[in-house]
């Protein structure tokens, strides 16, 4: 169950603030944070929460209804900078023990605003805490600072420092004619990664080819890759394969760690000299494409056990990128359930309770699983606008 008294709630846009409040206050804390009264005020139907931290530059948006009825310490945050003071978790503690805390703090709000008017613009984000003293010390505001990322790149929503290193090295990469390994569990967005850096770079007006070589038998491997001549193998008819197809642009080899060794071989061939052969003949040749392998794979592991070629790994680690697990970015959660619950048309939001259930599980199935857990959840929750941790089914293999 949620603990009430370890529930804070930060009134503010600003995610710089939001991780400051984290480390400083909210260690042992489940940070809420929202920006509309709408939000605040759904919330507190429900929870009562230790105390309200203010951001005073957005403190219009507060309705004067909140502090005519509100009895909840509320403290005052002046500047963005003043959270990053090495005294600001003292000055909290001090304010929570003082009598100042017993009457509402009383501001000068807008009342020509009335609660009619009141309408959301965005829930609550929860934000819970790190697990360890270290992991709540590596917060930097400059490490931090928003960035105004392309649009595409909307699609990995989140605010943490490891989603945020990860995009920006999806830029790097899209502007590197170069080929690209990208490392990630399964679920947690490879072939997307893929499509991005596709649509960020040079080649994007050329196709992206995907294949997925697990999906393809053994035997047709070859000529799917670099196509056949009439006749190459029984009832073959002459075709151009994937490496033609994407000529000029983007070729995705995804699970590169399942293929043979004599497929290694021949994508090796290719990667020096962007040369290659038909099944079934002799000519050589020639494709003009930027190539992109993913998997799950351990290959150092797998050339350990002589199921990967050395030679091959060294050309694909040119340029590696490895896609943070949801496991590593719990505190993306909220970020992505709401993209998710905007993406499906679905007018309904997580309680407290649901999005503390979501954010405390492992997910082994990364981003995939969590989606299917979404849609289970908007189903079973039927009309009701919120979805309660009743509807969260998990499970658990």
């Amino acid at each position: 169950m949620l603990n009430t008294e370890k529930i804070l709630i930060l009134f503010s846009d600003n995610s710089e603030i939001l991780n400051a409040v984290k480390k400083g206050i909210g260690a042992k804390k489940t940070v809420f944070m929202t920006s509309d009264s709408f939000s605040l005020f759904k919330f507190l139907e429900n929870y009562t929460p230790t105390s309200i931290v203010l951001d005073l530059t957005i403190k219009d948006r507060l309705n004067a209804q909140f502090w005519e009825n509100s009895n909840i310490p509320v403290f005052p945050l002046n500047s963005k900078e003043e959270v990053f003071s090495d005294d600001f978790s003292q000055r909290y503690m001090d304010f929570m023990d003082s009598k100042e805390n017993q009457n509402p703090v009383r501001f000068e709000i807008n009342h020509s605003q009335k609660n009619s008017d009141i309408k959301p613009q965005k829930k609550f984000t929860p934000v819970f805490p790190a697990k360890t003293n270290e992991d709540a010390g590596k917060f930097s505001p400059e490490g931090n600072s928003e960035i105004d990322f392309p649009k595409c790149l909307s699609v990995f929503a989140g605010n943490s420092q490891l989603i945020t290193d990860f995009k920006k090295r999806l830029l790097v990469a899209a502007n590197l004619d170069t080929t690209i390994l990208l490392l990630g569990e399964t679920g947690s967005g490879k072939s997307t990664a893929a499509s991005v850096i596709h649509e960020l770079s040079s080649r994007k007006e050329k196709p992206l080819i995907p294949v997925s070589i697990p999906d393809i038998p053994i035997t047709l491997v070859e000529s799917e890759l670099f196509g056949n001549e009439k006749g190459a193998f029984t009832d073959a008819v002459a075709r151009n394969g994937f490496v033609q197809l994407a000529d000029n642009g983007t070729l995705f080899l995804d699970e590169i760690g399942d293929s043979e060794l004599a497929i290694q071989k021949k994508l090796l061939y290719f990667l020096e000299t962007g040369n290659f052969r038909k099944v079934g003949s002799g000519k050589l040749l020639h494709a003009d494409l930027r190539l992109i392998f993913a998997t799950n794979a351990n290959l150092k592991q797998k050339i350990r056990e002589k199921e990967f070629r050395k030679d091959l790994f060294y050309r694909l680690t040119k340029f590696v990128i490895k896609i943070p697990s949801l496991k590593e970015r719990q505190e993306d959660i909220p970020f992505l359930c709401e993209n998710y619950l905007k993406k499906v048309g679905a007018q309904k939001f997580l309680s407290p309770l649901a999005l503390e259930k979501l954010c405390e599980h492992d997910w082994p199935g990364n981003i995939r699983e969590l989606e299917n857990v979404l849609e289970r959840a908007i189903i079973d929750s039927g009309d009701r606008e919120i979805i309660t941790d009743a509807s969260i089914d998990l499970l658990d293999i």
